[in-house]
Protein backbone atom coordinates (compact mmCIF):
# COMPACT_ATOMS: atom_id res chain seq x y z
CA UNK A 1 0.00 0.00 0.00
CA UNK A 2 1.16 3.52 -0.80
CA UNK A 3 2.67 5.11 2.38
CA UNK A 4 0.60 8.29 1.98
CA UNK A 5 -2.67 6.39 1.75
CA UNK A 6 -1.68 4.20 4.69
CA UNK A 7 -0.96 7.34 6.73
CA UNK A 8 -4.25 8.86 5.59
CA UNK A 9 -6.21 5.73 6.57
CA UNK A 10 -4.47 5.40 9.96
CA UNK A 11 -4.88 9.10 10.71
CA UNK A 12 -8.62 8.95 10.06
CA UNK A 13 -8.96 5.74 12.05
CA UNK A 14 -7.05 7.09 15.06
CA UNK A 15 -8.62 10.55 15.00
CA UNK A 16 -12.14 9.19 14.66
CA UNK A 17 -12.27 8.12 18.32
CA UNK A 18 -11.85 11.55 19.96
CA UNK A 19 -13.75 13.16 17.09
CA UNK A 20 -16.67 10.76 17.58
CA UNK A 21 -16.95 11.37 21.31
CA UNK A 22 -16.47 15.14 21.19
CA UNK A 23 -18.68 16.03 18.20
CA UNK A 24 -22.42 15.52 18.59
CA UNK A 25 -23.54 14.85 15.02
CA UNK A 26 -24.68 11.77 13.08
CA UNK A 27 -21.88 9.25 12.50
CA UNK A 28 -22.02 9.47 8.69
CA UNK A 29 -21.66 13.24 8.87
CA UNK A 30 -18.71 12.93 11.26
CA UNK A 31 -16.95 10.42 9.02
CA UNK A 32 -17.49 12.56 5.92
CA UNK A 33 -16.17 15.74 7.54
CA UNK A 34 -13.26 14.03 9.29
CA UNK A 35 -12.11 12.61 5.95
CA UNK A 36 -12.63 16.03 4.33
CA UNK A 37 -10.64 17.83 7.03
CA UNK A 38 -7.80 15.30 6.83
CA UNK A 39 -7.87 15.54 3.04
CA UNK A 40 -6.92 19.18 3.46
CA UNK A 41 -4.45 19.03 6.34
CA UNK A 42 -2.63 15.71 5.93
CA UNK A 43 -1.21 16.54 2.48
CA UNK A 44 0.08 19.84 3.86
CA UNK A 45 1.99 18.00 6.55
CA UNK A 46 2.98 15.02 4.41
CA UNK A 47 4.36 16.95 1.44
CA UNK A 48 5.84 20.02 3.17
CA UNK A 49 7.38 18.41 6.26
CA UNK A 50 10.23 16.65 4.40
CA UNK A 51 11.61 20.04 3.32
CA UNK A 52 12.24 20.84 6.99
CA UNK A 53 13.47 17.40 8.07
CA UNK A 54 16.85 18.82 9.16
CA UNK A 55 14.97 20.55 11.99
CA UNK A 56 12.81 17.52 12.80
CA UNK A 57 11.55 18.30 16.31
CA UNK A 58 11.04 22.00 15.71
CA UNK A 59 9.32 21.37 12.37
CA UNK A 60 7.19 18.61 13.88
CA UNK A 61 5.85 20.90 16.60
CA UNK A 62 5.39 23.87 14.27
CA UNK A 63 3.55 21.76 11.70
CA UNK A 64 1.39 19.95 14.26
CA UNK A 65 0.51 23.24 15.95
CA UNK A 66 -0.44 24.71 12.60
CA UNK A 67 -2.57 21.68 11.79
CA UNK A 68 -4.39 22.01 15.14
CA UNK A 69 -5.22 25.65 14.35
CA UNK A 70 -6.35 24.93 10.78
CA UNK A 71 -8.47 21.96 11.85
CA UNK A 72 -10.00 23.90 14.75
CA UNK A 73 -11.23 26.58 12.36
CA UNK A 74 -12.53 23.94 9.94
CA UNK A 75 -14.37 22.16 12.77
CA UNK A 76 -15.82 25.45 13.95
CA UNK A 77 -17.00 26.28 10.45
CA UNK A 78 -18.33 22.84 9.50
CA UNK A 79 -20.00 21.95 12.79
CA UNK A 80 -20.90 25.40 14.13
CA UNK A 81 -18.96 24.66 17.33
CA UNK A 82 -17.49 27.30 19.58
CA UNK A 83 -13.86 28.07 18.83
CA UNK A 84 -12.86 26.78 22.27
CA UNK A 85 -14.63 23.44 21.72
CA UNK A 86 -13.18 23.23 18.22
CA UNK A 87 -9.65 23.64 19.58
CA UNK A 88 -10.28 20.95 22.20
CA UNK A 89 -11.47 18.54 19.50
CA UNK A 90 -8.62 19.39 17.14
CA UNK A 91 -5.97 19.17 19.86
CA UNK A 92 -7.33 15.83 21.11
CA UNK A 93 -7.36 14.36 17.62
CA UNK A 94 -3.88 15.55 16.75
CA UNK A 95 -2.32 14.78 20.11
CA UNK A 96 -3.45 11.17 19.74
CA UNK A 97 -2.54 10.68 16.08
CA UNK A 98 0.74 12.61 16.25
CA UNK A 99 1.74 10.85 19.45
CA UNK A 100 1.08 7.43 17.99
CA UNK A 101 2.77 8.40 14.73
CA UNK A 102 5.78 9.92 16.50
CA UNK A 103 6.42 6.89 18.70
CA UNK A 104 5.55 4.05 16.33
CA UNK A 105 6.50 5.34 12.91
Amino acid sequence: MNPFFLAFFLTNLIEFFPFHFLIKKPVKEKIFFLVLINSITLPLFWFLFPFFFDYYLLAFFVFESSIVVIEAFLIQFLFKQSLKDSFIVSFSMNFLSAGIGFFFF
